[in-house]
């Protein structure tokens, strides 16, 4: 699972934004617009709006867990695999590295995600020998997987840049 804290009592920015994200998508789901929320969020379930929980490590934090929507962790694997093949364990460690050691993927989200991905047909796993001389399920991207990655880099820009814009317009 993906986990993120936040510092002291005050709700923090973070979680208003994915509050607003949250809102905005089930505003149009209810509006029947999902066409439009599929174009900006490609990865969201439709007719039911899911979300993963994320963990963010920094100074002074509590235990203050937030939500945010069904695909996330499928484009942060889709985009370790675009550099080359991994295993598991290595791209939940580059997902951490690459967050500045603020995003921390948990096997029972990591593992199911995969196999979620590699169903859709968007990875290949194959099975090789790791660096510790251990046996390992190897993945890396499909080309459906590199194009899907481009697809939903837009989609997070378009729907980052939306939320920005209406927070600074309030």
């Amino acid at each position: 699972m993906v986990s993120r804290r936040r510092c002291g009592g005050h709700q923090s920015v973070w979680r208003m934004e994915m509050m607003l994200v949250r809102a905005a998508i089930l505003t149009l789901l209810s509006q029947r617009k999902t066409a439009f929320v599929r174009s900006i969020y490609p990865l969201a379930l439709l007719q039911e709006v899911s979300y993963l929980h994320v963990e963010v490590k920094g100074e002074a934090l509590l235990n203050e867990n937030i939500d945010l929507p069904q695909g996330t962790l499928d484009l942060l694997i889709l985009r370790i695999l675009a550099v080359g093949r991994q295993h598991g364990w290595a791209i939940s460690e580059r997902v951490q590295q690459m967050s500045s050691d603020v995003l921390r993927i948990q096997q029972g989200s990591l593992y199911p995600a995969l196999h979620r991905l590699e169903r859709r047909g968007l990875i290949k796993a194959r099975w090789g020998t790791s660096e510790n001389n251990r046996r390992a399920k190897y993945y890396e991207l499909s080309k459906s997987g590199h194009r899907q990655l481009e697809v939903e880099k837009n989609a997070w820009a378009k729907l980052t840049a939306a939320v920005a814009q209406v927070l600074g317009a309030a």
